[in-house]
């Protein structure tokens, strides 16, 4: 299969390197839409289609204050968010969003120096946060087939029940999933008291199980990756095929997945053989990995920081996103859920204080060590 994004215009996509990534199972663009809403047919037509004017002006207006933006970035951290995050994402909130920030006083102001940045810092952050979101709408729009699809795997009714919201409904989509309606609703009915709390744990349980726990989970070994045994514990060696600079980032990002707590080092290697893995820059669209060959890092403009890096090595080792997006029907929006409630694990949320859980080292010793 191939990738086909259109209508991606990513302009300034330094300070947004953290933000826009994904290991993706590459499709092409605009999938048969029969019997499917109205809805989703807009949505395939808007990603074929010229960008939104009000989009357009937002894009001149984040070029024109990329010096605030980067003095931004060195005045604030991101704290890791520590419960389940679940977002919202329409067309019409951000334009509604993008309309009223551009006729804010960033529109007149310059925040060139950098006590201008700090006095406009909440409006810089509201125009690097509606940039990323416009840009995943228009990601999301164009491979809305997928999306429509995925929306019908009820992580947000999963989310509610962990969260304490144990509505009955909430219980039976989720034993939709797994066994026929019907028979979810004869065992709904008859239901009282203490067994209520019992079917929802077991298909709290079951769900995880299918839905979830693959998620979290190493998919296959690579092969052309070799393991060594040091007096420091276990070495991965990664062979990688690019510039002089990739090869120094991708040095640089193998430190995430270097443990001397769990004794575990990745050590990168410049390779030209057939089995080292490329590191390609495309012209547009986000950094990603094609997870059905996992052969190649394929990093978008202006996202080619360690940070971004060291995710896309995750994807090729074999572990896959953390996060679920998709339609969400009855809001007519995309819906993203953070799946790690902590917000540290670098494969479900990039971020400054991103990391490789534990348990993500023992898995990787027991497929290419052991």
């Amino acid at each position: 299969m191939s990738m086909q994004v259109h209508k991606f215009r990513f302009l300034g996509r330094l300070w947004l390197s953290i933000i826009l990534t994904v290991g993706l199972f590459v499709t092409s663009c605009g999938p048969k839409t029969e019997n499917k809403s109205l809805s989703v047919s807009n949505a395939l037509q808007l990603c074929q289609n010229d960008s939104s004017p009000i989009f357009e002006s937002l894009d001149q207006l984040f070029l024109n204050h990329q010096q605030g933006l980067n003095w931004l970035s060195r005045l604030t951290f991101e704290t890791p968010k520590r419960q389940y995050q679940v977002r919202y994402l329409s067309r019409a909130q951000l334009e509604t969003q993008a309309s009223l920030l551009l006729r804010g006083e960033l529109s007149s102001q310059s925040t060139a120096q950098i006590d201008q940045a700090f006095k406009y810092k909440e409006e810089l952050r509201k125009l690097a946060k509606l940039k990323e979101q416009t840009e995943r709408l228009e990601f999301l729009e164009c491979h809305m087939g997928n999306y429509y699809r995925l929306g019908k795997i009820p992580f947000k009714s999963y989310v509610d029940l962990k969260n304490g919201n144990t509505h009955l409904e909430h219980v039976v989509e989720l034993c939709s999933v797994l066994r026929n309606k019907p028979s979810c609703l004869a065992e709904s009915r008859l239901i009282r008291g203490a067994d209520f709390n019992s079917m929802t744990e077991k298909y709290i349980k079951k769900f995880e199980q299918k839905f979830l726990d693959p998620r979290f989970k190493l998919t296959s070994r690579l092969e052309g990756i070799e393991c060594k045994k040091t007096t420091e514990g276990k070495k991965l060696i990664l062979p990688v095929s690019g510039t002089e600079q990739d090869i120094i980032a991708a040095q640089t990002a193998a430190q995430w997945w270097s443990s001397k707590t769990e004794k575990f080092q990745l050590e990168i290697v410049s390779s030209n053989s057939s089995s080292a893995i490329k590191i390609q820059h495309i012209d547009e669209g986000p950094s990603h990995v094609n997870m059905h060959d996992r052969n190649e890092i394929n990093l978008g403009p202006g996202l080619a920081s360690p940070l971004i890096i060291a995710h896309e090595m995750g994807h090729i080792l074999g572990f896959p996103d953390c996060y679920f997006e998709a339609w969400d029907k009855d809001s007519e929006s995309f819906i993203y859920i953070e799946l790690d409630p902590t917000g540290s694990n670098l494969m479900c949320n990039i971020n400054g204080s991103a990391k490789i859980p534990s348990d993500y080292f023992k898995q990787l010793e027991a497929s290419y060590c052991d």
